[in-house]
């Protein structure tokens, strides 16, 4: 006599619910679980054969401090966005702030405002050049990366937003003193909306070229689509 058929249904979604509940706790464990040391669970946000050029300090004030300068000259193979994620895995799995010397850190935020910020700052500079759409040029998406200046500009340049700008240079170094920006012909760009509220600009004040913000204090970016 066979089980009738709700029956087994039934059977098959609890044994379904405990593996999947086994795999979510497993996968918790390999993220979350107390590394003994740096080498471990955050290094493996990194790709296993790109592990040189960085330096940690403990700094004075208790933080870690991570220097990217030996970076210069090496070839690691991470991106800024992997540096980025090793750098968040540090500080939610250890539960300490990391202090980045001898590099950026960007969140998400458009390429104009961080053009704008490097303008008054040593290094590496970002021109945008004026075209048919300066608000989509200067709101295209940047970040989150982190590492040498001219290491996320070439990723940004070369991948993030390659399909929608062209640089020149577009593989700066260590000596380029600034990157010409120019947004490509009929760029596949896409209209997001940025985490939070924002001010709201009074009647006749003008907004930065890069600040994008409704009457409902919604701010909103450009993302660059790979192909």
């Amino acid at each position: 006599m066979t089980s009738p058929p709700n029956k087994s249904r039934k059977s098959i979604a609890i044994i379904l619910v405990i593996v999947g509940g086994a795999v979510v706790l497993f996968l918790i464990w390999q993220v979350f679980r107390d590394p003994s040391d740096l080498s471990n669970a955050c290094l493996e946000v990194l790709p296993q054969n790109n592990r040189v050029g960085m330096k940690f300090e403990r700094g004075t004030d208790g933080t870690t401090v991570l220097d990217l300068s030996g970076q210069k000259g090496v070839q690691t193979g991470a991106t800024p966005q992997q540096i980025d994620g090793f750098v968040k895995c540090l500080e939610v799995t250890k539960n300490i702030k990391v202090t980045v010397e001898n590099a950026v850190r960007l969140p998400l935020e458009p390429v104009g405002q961080v053009a704008n910020r490097w303008s008054r700052e040593s290094g590496l500079k970002l021109r945008l050049m004026p075209g048919s759409n300066n608000e989509a040029l200067n709101n295209i998406r940047i970040g989150p990366a982190t590492g040498r200046k001219e290491d996320v500009v070439r990723d940004w340049c070369t991948q993030q937003a390659g399909a929608c700008v062209s640089c020149e240079p577009s593989q700066p170094t260590a000596d380029t003193v600034e990157v010409l920006v120019h947004l490509r012909d009929n760029p596949p760009l896409a209209k997001r909306q940025l985490d939070g509220v924002w001010p709201v600009p009074g009647p006749g004040i003008q907004s930065d070229p890069w600040q994008i913000v409704n009457a409902k204090g919604e701010r909103f970016y450009y993302e660059c689509k790979r192909p």
